[in-house]
C-alpha cells in the first residue's frame, strides 16, 4: 500500500509498504502487510545426525542399572541399550535388572552394532588394496621390461620380461595390502581395547546406539554413574 503526500517544498513523498519478519522453527518466511509483495524463503530442514556406538565398563550391576535409568531419562529407548559381560549368565542377570538385551560380544563389545569398523570391512579393504597394488605392479613391471633398464632381475634374457613382471607383481601386492589395511577403518576391537580388557577382568559393559548429537549427554550420564573407558565409534 502506498501513501502519497506533500512535503515542505511541494515534493511528493511516497511511503513504501511496511513489512514485518518473523522466524519460524520450520524455516524463514516473511509476513506481508496488505497490498505488499510476499517474498518466500525455502524451508530449512535440520540435517540428519550420524549415528554412533558408545560403550562403557561398570564395576558393579548397581552402577550399570543406574546408568540405564539415566539414559532412559534422556529419551534413549531400551532397545538401543545392550548389556555384556565375560560370562553370559552375568550379562543376562544385568539385562533382566535393567530390562535391556544381553547381546554384547565380550571379545568385541562394539562390533555387533555397526558396519563402519567391522572386521569384515577391514579385511575387504586389505584385499582390495592387494588387488590394486598387484595390478599396478604387473603394469609397472611390463613397462620397465620395455626400457633399457629391463635387467632388474638377473635371469636368462628370454625370461627377462617375465622376471620383471613377477617382481613388480609381488612388490605391488605387498604395498597395496599394507596400505589397504592401514587406511581402512580399524576394527572396533582395536578402538575399544580398554573395554575388552575390562570385560576380561569381570566388568559389565553397557553399549548404546544413538545419534551423534546426544553423544556428549550419554557420556556424561555414563561417567556420572561410574562408567569407565567410555568409547565411541561411528555406527
Amino acid at each position: 500500500m502506498k501513501y502519497a503526500g506533500s512535503g515542505r517544498r511541494g515534493r511528493t513523498v511516497t511511503a513504501r509498504p511496511t513489512r514485518t519478519r518473523r522466524l519460524r522453527s520450520a524455516g524463514l518466511e516473511e509476513e506481508k502487510a496488505p497490498g505488499s509483495t510476499l517474498m518466500e524463503f525455502p524451508t530449512q530442514r535440520p540435517r540428519t545426525s550420524q549415528s554412533v556406538i558408545i560403550g562403557a565398563a561398570f564395576a558393579g550391576q548397581e552402577d550399570a542399572v543406574r546408568a540405564v535409568a539415566g539414559l532412559a531419562a534422556l529419551g534413549i529407548p531400551r532397545d538401543a541399550l545392550h548389556a555384556g559381560a565375560r560370562e553370559q549368565h552375568v550379562a543376562e542377570e544385568f539385562a533382566r535388572a535393567a530390562q535391556i538385551a544381553a547381546d554384547v560380544l565380550p571379545e568385541d563389545p562394539l562390533g555387533r552394532f555397526g558396519t563402519a569398523h567391522s572386521e569384515g570391512r577391514a579385511r575387504r579393504a586389505a584385499d582390495r588394496g592387494g588387488v590394486i597394488g598387484a595390478a599396478a605392479g604387473v603394469l609397472a613391471g611390463f613397462l620397465v621390461s620395455l626400457t633399457p633398464a629391463q635387467a632388474v632381475v638377473p635371469v636368462a634374457p628370454p625370461l627377462q620380461r617375465l622376471g620383471d613382471v613377477l617382481l613388480f607383481f609381488v612388490v605391488g601386492l605387498f604395498i597395496g595390502t599394507t596400505l589397504g589395511s592401514a587406511l581402512a577403518p580399524q576394527p572396533t576391537s582395536h578402538a575399544a581395547f580398554r573395554l575388552v580388557d575390562a570385560v576380561s577382568e569381570g566388568a559389565l559393559v553397557l553399549v548404546v546406539t544413538a545419534l551423534a548429537a546426544s553423544a556428549d549427554e550419554i557420556r556424561t550420564v555414563m561417567e556420572a554413574n561410574g562408567g569407565r573407558y567410555v568409547t565411541s565409534v561411528p555406527a
